[in-house]
């Protein structure tokens, strides 16, 4: 009885908490503001984000403060929504917080490799810190990749890092390092997928993981062939988790990009502009986003509805982030409008 009126509790507050997102009509408010400070006013006053906004001045907010914020409630929500959940040792239940880890890891690389360490401990908010397995405060005083490895020991990413280390700069291999660690994450969580579950529990969670991986591969292969003009066989050793017949695999044997696109995401508008990539980065979130409100909106499983609300808010969290950016680097309102995910 007690787990039946905590699956009723987490099915009608997620489907709730859903209810109170952003609007069509928000985003289009808020990609025709001017400044941060008018998207952080319409923020405060005008949406759901009243709340974790309170306490600022609006005419004097920083975009990273802004964008820091939005962060913070977004995790509030998960933190907020969890607590009805009756499984809190199950890996799915925390797999924000290792995925966050995951990035983290991946963020210190790439700044430890170009000499920023200092910088990189800067851009992590204090309530992801609280979170992490590791001292990331030691991480970010690394000078050697023994040092990296050693901040981060009794962790997965050890015996990873250690083995991809180019030894003539003393620097990490960002590439090997990024895919071996998607890799190792998607494995454990596939296993754990199959622990104990329900066979329509099984199903949604291999659904949802499949996914993921899925728009993750077709964003590699494009953007590995886009920008680095890499070929077929290299790329396709970077992909996670790829397997013959997938999309991405299928990308790999054209030779125009429009060609790729159309196969990946049929109707896409396929310009061949400055902007592609971040038209296929929308179309990616935007796919997603459909993928997420109908399991919202149909399963019954706790779980599911639980990941499928928490991925959902962070694609909302990334639509801000966009708009607060484009507004401060000054993009205009319909290229703004097309990195969204609506």
């Amino acid at each position: 009885m007690i787990k039946n009126k905590a699956s009723m509790a987490i099915l009608a507050k997620s489907r709730a908490m859903y209810g109170r997102r952003l609007s069509p009509g928000d985003y289009n408010e808020l990609i025709h503001k001017r400044s941060v400070a008018e998207a952080a006013a319409y923020l405060k006053h005008e949406t759901s984000y009243g709340g974790a906004l309170s306490g600022i001045e609006e005419n004097i907010i920083h975009r990273g403060q802004l964008e820091v914020l939005i962060k913070k409630s977004h995790a509030d929500k998960y933190l907020r929504l969890s607590s009805f959940l009756p499984f809190e040792k199950d890996a799915f239940f925390h797999c924000a917080d290792k995925k966050n880890e995951l990035d983290t890891v991946l963020s210190a690389v790439h700044y430890f490799n170009i000499g920023e360490m200092e910088r990189f401990f800067e851009l992590i908010p204090g309530f992801v810190l609280e979170r992490m397995k590791f001292d990331v405060a030691a991480l970010s005083k690394s000078a050697r990749t023994e040092d990296f490895i050693a901040a981060v020991k009794n962790t997965v990413y050890a015996g990873i890092l250690e083995k991809n280390i180019d030894k003539t700069r003393d620097k990490f291999i960002l590439e090997r390092c990024e895919n071996q660690i998607y890799t190792a994450y998607y494995n454990y969580m596939l296993k754990q997928a199959k622990k104990g579950r329900s066979k329509a529990l099984r199903r949604d969670l291999e659904n949802i993981l499949g996914k993921q991986i899925e728009q993750l591969n077709i964003r590699l292969v494009y953007r590995l062939r886009h920008y680095f003009g890499l070929p077929p066989e290299e790329i396709r050793q970077r992909l996670v988790l790829n397997k013959r017949g997938s999309a991405a695999d299928k990308m790999l044997a054209l030779k125009d990009e429009a060609g790729m696109l159309d196969l990946a995401y049929p109707g896409m508008n396929k310009s061949a502009s400055a902007e592609t990539y971040y038209n296929i980065e929308h179309f990616s979130q935007s796919q997603m986003k459909t993928f997420y409100q109908k399991l919202l909106r149909m399963s019954n499983e706790p779980l599911t509805v639980f990941l499928a609300y928490s991925e959902l808010n962070n694609i909302e969290v990334q639509n801000l982030i966009s708009i607060i950016e484009g507004i401060r680097y000054g993009v205009g309102e319909k290229a703004l409008e097309n990195l969204l995910a609506l």
